[in-house]
């Protein structure tokens, strides 16, 4: 028995596993609601799929975020992005008229069920905010960010849900391991060390295109204190839970003002 524990741990850790209650562990910790191993139907394939992670979290300034997480880890290489630094601002106004062209196309189409993005842009990018447009896994070994990416997209197109005034939906994938960005300078190859890219891709069923953030595992809890600048405060588990109970109660009066009213008629 005590040999089998031991292959089953070292299974384990080799594995994303690990990588994936982490993330659940931060999540939660974070107030957010989570359903791990997420079913959607695959639209082009119809098979039934999972994503790693679906969270979802209620600020008080009456928004709701959802994020569509995938998680991969590595131990034997590195996801290398060759990026643009410098779009800065610009880059909300370029993909907003990018989108807009999209949704014509698929107004054409006639397949064109709601208005509005898949996704949603982060308000403000820093002037120097790198976007990645080609990936690409050194030495090589298995393209585990592109399985992540397609798992991502077919997860967002299932639903077709759209951002909002009220809903924010960031598509994020988390690499337990080491990202670099390359570019290339009079056939100079330069790399740097990064925690977080903005990764520009075509959904998979039309042009439209999808911002995806990638963010390193060490980098994540970073990356959910932006999220909370972004959208403000958050209800704790505790305050959703009285909040139901209120509504509840209310339910519950206005079902008992109805009775009384029929019993006195």
């Amino acid at each position: 028995m005590t040999d089998l524990v031991e292959k089953l741990k070292e299974d384990i850790n080799k594995s994303g596993l690990p990588t994936e209650i982490q993330l659940t562990n931060m999540l939660k910790q974070d107030n957010w609601i989570l359903i791990n191993q997420y079913p959607f139907i695959d639209q082009r394939e119809k098979k039934i799929r999972t994503l790693d992670i679906l969270a979802g979290k209620l600020f008080k300034n009456g928004k709701a975020c959802i994020l569509y997480v995938e998680c991969k880890k590595a131990e034997d290489h590195q996801w290398v992005f060759y990026t643009s630094r410098g779009f800065g601002e610009t880059l909300s106004l370029l993909l907003r008229v990018a989108e807009d062209a999209a949704k014509r196309i698929r107004t054409k189409k006639k397949d064109v069920k709601k208005e509005g993005p898949l996704y949603s842009f982060h308000p403000s990018y820093p002037s120097d905010q790198s976007m990645g447009l080609i990936s690409y896994i050194p030495f090589g070994k298995g393209d585990d960010f592109n399985v992540a990416r397609n798992q991502i997209l077919s997860a967002i197109e299932s639903k077709k849900l759209v951002t909002s005034e009220k809903l924010v939906i960031y598509p994020v994938i988390i690499f337990n391991g080491d990202i670099y960005e390359v570019q290339s300078k009079n056939h100079d190859i330069g790399l740097n060390k990064t925690d977080y890219i903005v990764f520009l891709s075509p959904m998979i069923s039309d042009i439209t295109p999808i911002l995806i953030d990638v963010v390193t595992l060490r980098s994540f809890p970073s990356y959910l204190n932006r999220l909370s600048e972004e959208l403000g405060p958050s209800y704790s588990f505790a305050e959703i839970g009285e909040l139901i109970s209120k509504g509840v109660r209310m339910l519950q009066d206005f079902a008992q003002a109805i009775a009384n009213a029929r019993a006195s008629s």
